[in-house]
Parts: C-alpha cells; structure tokens; sequence
C-alpha cells in the first residue's frame, strides 16, 4: 500500500495501523517537510472481507488527523478492492468489519468522525508472502 500525504506537524509521531487485530504497519516522526511519502505491506492472514486501515498524526495547527481507508479481501488473501467510503454489505446495510462483528457504522472510526488529510491514497496494496 502506497501513502502520501502533507500538512502535518514536523517532529510530531505518526502511524500506519490496520485495525481489524490492530497491528501498525508503518510509522514514526513527521520530517522536517511536515509530508509523508511511503509504502507499507498489508499483513497476511487477514480474514476475507472489510478491513480499515488509518493514518494518524498532527496537523501542522495542532489538531488530530486519522483517516481511514476501508479494504476488502478475498478468501484468497487477494485485495478485492479499497475506497475512502463506508462499504455497503450485499443486502444493503452497512458492511461488517472482519474479526470485530461491529458495522462500519459504528466503528470507532466511522467515516463520520474522520479529518481527512488530502492526499492520501491506496495506489497499490501488496500482501506480505508467507513465511
């Protein structure tokens, strides 16, 4: 997965974390540019289905950024797709989170509750191989 974003605090922690069983996959201090530009690898043996993954970090004014990014993926362990938005499950309502239960709706970090950071995108995703 690459990520890019700008406009955060230089010196100030950031992270990279997948929320499903909650591992950071990327992170440290913002650089003295204040971006970030960089790639991670989405951890094998994620569960098939939605999955979040969200940056967090500091605005160059102080407040908190956390934005998230929803992914799905397939019994196969293949990325299915991925998007800024909520996904909808097949019958209409909100789509389950993979090993939470809980809808997207009421997940910690709903889409409602985000500070987007511009910029920020899922250009490619790769899974990490097995060991």
């Amino acid at each position: 997965m690459n990520y890019e974003t700008t406009g955060l605090r230089p010196g100030e922690p950031w992270n990279l974390v997948v929320r499903s069983n909650p591992q950071t996959i990327a992170g440290g201090n913002i650089g003295a540019s204040g971006a970030l530009l960089g790639s991670a690898l989405i951890p094998a043996g994620l569960e098939p289905g939605w999955h979040t993954i969200t940056l967090s970090g500091t605005r160059l004014n102080g407040g908190i950024v956390s934005t998230t990014i929803w992914f799905e993926v397939s019994a196969t362990g293949e990325l299915i797709k991925a998007q800024a938005s909520e996904p909808q499950s097949s019958e209409g309502g909100l789509a389950t989170l993979s090993n939470t239960g809980s809808t997207l709706g009421t997940s910690l970090f709903a889409a409602s509750g985000l500070l987007c950071v511009a910029g920020i995108a899922l250009a490619t995703m790769r899974r990490r191989n097995k060991v």
